[in-house]
């Protein structure tokens, strides 16, 4: 890719700029306020990135930018106006258009085929890697790529933990094919854990009302809840009954226990009175016996006293049958008796629970509580049955993109790659003379140097040309140029800056335009394969002769316009018929 020529413009102050490059290298020179910075920061926003403090100093930030580039051999003009981007080809077709980042991310990522997606702070959501992380490597920007960490664009929060894929896919430890393949399987195992932890939280949830429901509710059919009643009914009618038979019963066993005691005391007095005539007459002879009261002799026979005794015995007899019924009697009272508690106590327990029932829910709660269990327990069943086909499916959908992916992650390429970039930071560093106590042993894709003081910035600077070599080399990105402002960080010396100037135009020129802006040039550097572009009126970058020149931009602008309207118009139209919006 090879940057041709960038306008700013400024519509309000009626002034524009226009600043055209080598195709080769070029140094942009001029002290501080000249406006190098200004000119090296919107030939990255125009294309979509954030420069840190890109409308300091009282910039418009309605400014338009407009770079001329070509690419792959094709020539194009990328447009911007604060959130309205476009792209339009030699012919001045418009080819891309957006007006959003996250849109513009998707055209410029689909233009130079960049495939990477990152992960959104916690969330699983992945996301196109926008122009930002495509050009990183290629820009030392004045405000935010000389420190100790990655701050060359303000918009690099919006992904957790973008460092390592970035740089691994730019300088090739893995190929595309990889991170592709790596990302298709994270964006499915995302979507099975999602799902997994939804069939989780959805047992949780019945689990809760269904325990929130009552106990024991009756059965779900009102026919048969009839007939519970009915049953229940006859039940208590046949408890009744049979209370009512086992209390007459109870009333005859008593009846004839109390006889049989009575016949029994009666016989039990006759036998003891028999019993003692039968002693008292045989103490007298057979003279006779004289009543004390009329003086009546009464004969005291063998016969009498016989008669008697058999009297007593039948008593005896008669006593004995007595007992035995009054026994069987008894045993039937008890009998009954158990078994009109045992009535009685069945009695209780129904009319107990009916009571219960009654107090905490009526019939027809009952029955809503039943439908309202068997209606949770379908919409369980539908629920968990759907998401169960789904993480079956999602699952060896996951184990086969899993073993794709594995198979790009080659052990003996990423040795060769790693050993590759660390070899180049390590001899970049010595070019750089940075001391050996200094330098980053073994880097690793995206290092930078935490050393201070002058080697600070000529490490990072190795760092980006060990980058850019092994994209060379082992990479499939596009391109870039290579643009570098104010690499005199931390009071470089004439010597080191040299250094840095020179390494600058050595190592990334062979194969990259290259844009370097300066304030001081060593007499001792090397500039001869530069062209030089002087910068010598401070705050005045924007001019009126310029602005002429840059009518031109009234087409493209009108229909960049005219596709914002149409967008705009399609997303509210989705918006009123509830369809999905339009992408851009």
């Amino acid at each position: 890719m090879t940057f041709k020529t960038l306008w700013l413009v400024s519509e309000s102050e009626q002034k524009a700029k226009k600043q055209s490059f080598s195709s080769g290298k070029t140094i942009l020179y001029g002290s501080n306020g000249t406006g190098k910075s200004r000119i090296t920061k919107n030939l990255f926003w125009t294309l979509g990135c954030s420069p840190q403090k890109h409308i300091d100093g009282g910039w418009n930030p309605d400014a338009i930018g407009v770079l001329d580039f070509e690419y792959q051999g094709a020539s194009y003009r990328a447009i911007r106006q604060n959130k309205l981007l476009g792209l339009f080809d030699a012919s001045g077709r418009l080819v891309k258009f957006a007006d959003s980042m996250s849109a513009w991310d998707k055209a410029m990522a689909d233009t130079f085929g960049y495939r990477l997606k990152l992960q959104r702070p916690a969330s699983a959501i992945q996301s196109q890697a926008g122009i930002d992380y495509l050009t990183l490597p290629f820009y030392l920007d004045q405000d935010g790529s000389w420190g100790a960490s990655w701050d060359t664009y303000s918009t690099l929060d919006q992904f957790s933990r973008w460092q390592k894929p970035v740089f691994e896919s730019f300088i090739g430890l893995r190929p595309n094919a990889y991170f592709e393949a790596y990302q298709q399987w994270q964006s499915v195992n995302a979507q099975l854990i999602k799902k997994q932890s939804d069939m989780e939280v959805q047992r949780i949830a019945f689990k809760r009302v269904r325990d929130f429901l009552p106990k024991n509710v009756p059965v779900i059919s009102e026919e048969k809840f009839e007939e519970e009643l009915r049953k229940l009914a006859e039940t208590a009618k046949d408890l009744q009954r049979t209370q009512v038979e086992l209390r007459a019963k109870v009333v005859v066993a008593v009846n004839l226990k109390e006889k049989l005691t009575a016949e029994l005391r009666l016989m039990v007095a006759a036998h003891k009175n028999l019993t003692a005539d039968l002693g008292f007459l045989s103490e007298f002879d057979d003279k006779g016996v004289e009543c004390p009261t009329c003086g009546t002799v009464h004969t005291n026979s063998f016969h009498a006293r016989l008669q008697l005794t058999q009297d007593t015995q039948s008593l005896s007899t008669l006593i004995g049958e007595l007992k035995k019924e009054r026994e069987k009697a008894t045993a039937q009272h008890s009998k009954l008796l158990e078994q009109l508690s045992e009535i009685n106590v069945q009695i209780r327990k129904l009319d107990k629970a009916m009571k219960e029932e009654h107090a905490s829910m009526r019939a027809k709660d009952l029955l809503l509580a039943a439908h309202s269990v068997k209606t949770l327990d379908v919409a369980f069943t539908s629920v968990t049955s759907e998401l169960t086909v789904e993480i079956e499916a999602l699952d060896s959908e996951e184990k086969k993109l899993r073993d794709d992916y594995k198979k790009y992650d080659d052990l003996a390429r990423k040795k060769e790659v790693g050993k590759y970039f660390s070899d180049n930071v390590g001899s970049l560093s010595v070019r750089l003379n940075i001391p050996a106590e200094e330098q980053i042993g073994k880097a690793k894709p995206g290092a930078r140097g935490q050393v201070g003081g002058s080697s600070g910035p000529r490490s990072l600077l190795a760092v980006h040309l060990a980058m850019l070599r092994s994209n060379c080399e082992y990479g499939d990105t596009p391109l870039f140029p290579f643009v570098v402002d104010t690499p005199q960080q931390s009071g470089q010396d004439p010597h080191n800056l040299s250094s840095m100037i020179e390494m600058v135009g050595t190592s990334a020129g062979t194969d990259h335009q290259v844009i370097l802006a300066v304030e001081m040039i060593p007499e001792e550097a090397d500039i001869s394969g530069f062209e030089k572009v002087d910068f010598t009126e401070k705050r005045s970058l924007l001019n009126t002769k310029d602005f002429k020149e840059a009518a031109f931009l009234a087409e493209p602008l009108k229909i960049l316009k005219e596709a914002a309207s149409q967008l705009k118009a399609t997303k509210k139209k989705s918006s009123i018929n509830n369809e999905p919006e339009a992408s851009a």
